[in-house]
């Protein structure tokens, strides 16, 4: 509801809509929060305000633009979910080399590996630099091996996995100031819901998408995803990196009086 009516307000006060962008955690949130929108704005001002998850705006802008990368991902690449993860870490282990590692799936295990995998991308570390990690004694030998070559397998088949959808725009983002610079101007007024639930490079997407008007929800009490990478630290980085005014809601509409 809070979402809902800032981007009420925002149109009402003459911003396009077309300039407002919403980002959420699942699509049913966003399919939720479109339609509360167009309620209150009408379907056609609805229909040209960008509603989506994290992955789905960041997967929009790696398909338009992955050229501008420049790195080993082409126009047309494919996206591997959980599952298609978890059995490309399980052939990285358990097929011979140079194909695989050769070893057995029973002692390391394909699901432990790509959620070992997944939460360094979301931590911001590619295979380099989670490698570097081992090095320096902070990162499993295992997972780094499976991980170089799990990434190089994405790489020659042109696939990225749901991680690369936010670390790679994230690079997108940063490296190519063209590009940064469009979705500035496509997007001046920038939206996030349960933003407790950001990780590390959600945070880095929204701070090279956003420029003046940002505006977050969110509750540290209610922080319960830190298991998959979400940071509540965020709220802090937020505070201090966009100078936020900080509203409290404090009245609480959803519970009985005894409660």
């Amino acid at each position: 509801r809070v979402l809902t009516r800032r981007v009420a307000h925002l149109v009402a006060e003459g911003a396009p809509p077309s300039s407002v962008l919403a980002l959420t955690f699942t699509n049913r949130a966003a399919n939720e929060l479109r339609e509360r929108i167009e309620g209150d704005v009408g379907p056609g001002a609805a229909e040209a305000v960008s509603v989506g998850t994290f992955h789905r705006v960041c997967l929009t802008i790696l398909r338009d633009d992955v050229e501008a990368l420049n790195s080993d991902i082409r126009r047309g690449f494919a996206v591997y979910d959980q599952a298609a993860m978890i059995k490309l870490c399980g052939r990285c282990i358990s097929e011979k080399p140079p194909v695989g590692l050769g070893w057995d799936k029973a002692e390391i295990k394909p699901a432990r590996v790509q959620s070992a995998i997944s939460a360094a991308k979301n931590a911001g570390f590619d295979a380099a630099t989670y490698a570097a990690a081992v090095r320096d004694g902070y990162a499993d030998p295992a997972v780094a091996k499976v991980f170089a070559l799990y990434e190089a397998t994405l790489r020659q088949r042109n696939a990225v996995d749901f991680d690369d959808m936010l670390g790679l725009t994230a690079q997108l983002l940063e490296a190519a100031p063209a590009t940064r610079a469009k979705y500035r101007d496509r997007w001046a007024h920038v939206l996030v819901d349960e933003f407790q639930d950001t990780n590390g490079v959600q945070y880095e997407v929204l701070k090279l998408l956003a420029q003046k008007s940002v505006f977050v929800v969110g509750d540290a009490d209610q922080a319960i995803y830190g298991w998959r990478g979400a940071d509540y630290g965020n709220q802090r980085r937020y505070d201090r990196d966009f100078g936020a005014t900080l509203l409290k809601l404090e009245r609480n509409y959803r519970s009985a009086q005894p409660i």
